[in-house]
């Protein structure tokens, strides 16, 4: 099978999405599709090749359509970029490519499935409901299928789209196991990543979006005792009043992640429980990895997380509250069970390979391109 995926991003990028995209295009040719990724030449500030930044394999290809790129604090430059990428991709695909079927992510589903001649099998993965649904309701209809990363989204597009639930594919996202069998001891990768042997650590790794409600995680470790140390890995700053017990480590390349989480005691998962997204609609990598790294888990109760976590494989906080917070993350610190609570969690992270989704994504286009032929 051929497959083109399609995606409007900078690439190399810092951003999760990055990670996700190259790892489903190596999860895809693992299965023995020929795999091509289509993106912007967009300017990235990482100088290091896509395949040995994100640590994959080079079982298949990249290629950058030229755009006009415009500085994004003007308004609408990015609405206008997509539209131009879009564009441009449809006339190239047109000229240059013969695809078995086309996977792409994003809003650029909005002009391709317009310009893009019928025969073309079109797949989207959406992320994020649509903040004005309606808008997709004509490009949907010419989709072979949509892939979905939470259930309640999932089992919500039917009735939001008016297409048939055989249509709709459920696939949270996923991880690269092995990457998190770190050789060394806990107490060897803080000394490597300079980090306190003394202390216990609390780690999140993330951006703070509104949405990701790390606030909850910030209140929560100004209730902690002094030996506890919260270490922010990705985008966070410091607050202006931000004390000793914090640590910021910035953005980090994801192939050092693993080492990260190695040295933590306690993974942290929060949300904001007033949004939507947070509720329903994320399927936040970090989840997946917090899994295979084979530590505790705290995470905020919210339906998405539960999707995934169970009292078997985390701890959670019996409130959206940050003294609950702090109270789950002293449980899980001290519960003499926690190791087995934490095997678990590693072992349902093999549940979660980018591979095993790769291959159940691709028997559900195969399964959808049989029933559009008869």
């Amino acid at each position: 099978m051929k497959i083109l995926y399609i995606a409007n991003i900078r690439l190399p990028t810092e951003k999760a999405h990055g990670i996700q995209i190259m790892k489903m295009c190596e999860a895809f040719a693992h299965t023995g599709a020929e795999v091509e990724l289509v993106v912007p030449n967009r300017r990235t500030p990482i100088t290091e090749d896509p395949f040995d930044f994100y640590g994959v394999e080079h079982n298949f290809s990249i290629t950058h359509i030229p755009i006009l790129e415009f500085p994004l604090w003007i308004p609408g430059a990015f609405r206008l970029q997509t539209f131009i990428f879009s564009f441009t991709t449809a006339r190239w695909i047109k000229k240059n490519r013969t695809p078995d079927v086309i996977y792409m992510r994003g809003e650029v589903l909005l002009l391709l499935a317009r310009l893009l001649p019928a025969p073309i099998k079109l797949i989207w993965e959406t992320h994020i409901k649509p903040g004005h649904p309606r808008r997709y309701y004509t490009a949907v209809h010419k989709l072979l299928g949509v892939v979905a990363v939470t259930k309640y989204f999932a089992n919500e597009i039917p009735i939001l789209w008016n297409i048939s639930p055989e249509q709709v594919c459920y696939a949270p996202d996923g991880v690269q196991v092995k990457a998190f069998n770190i050789r060394w001891s806990k107490n060897e990768v803080r000394e490597k990543l300079q980090l306190p042997i003394n202390k216990k650590i609390v780690l999140y790794v993330g951006s703070d979006l509104p949405w990701k409600g790390l606030w909850y995680l910030r209140a929560a470790g100004e209730l902690l005792p002094d030996e506890y140390l919260i270490v922010f890995v990705g985008p966070i700053r410091p607050d202006r009043n931000t004390s000793k017990k914090y640590v910021f480590a910035g953005v980090q390349p994801p192939q050092d992640v693993p080492l990260w989480l190695a040295a933590a005691d306690i993974l942290v998962l929060t949300g904001d429980p007033a949004s939507e997204i947070s509720k329903h609609y994320t399927s936040p990598m970090k989840l997946f990895e917090y899994l295979a790294a084979g530590k505790p888990i705290v995470a905020m109760n919210l339906p998405s997380f539960r999707e995934i976590l169970d009292e078997s494989t985390a701890y959670f906080a019996a409130s959206n509250d940050p003294y609950d917070i702090a109270h789950a993350v002293q449980k899980a610190t001290d519960d003499s069970e926690n190791t087995t609570v934490a095997a678990r969690a590693k072992s349902l992270a093999e549940k979660y390979s980018w591979s095993v989704r790769g291959a159940h994504i691709l028997a559900f286009v195969e399964k959808r391109i049989a029933a559009s032929s008869i």
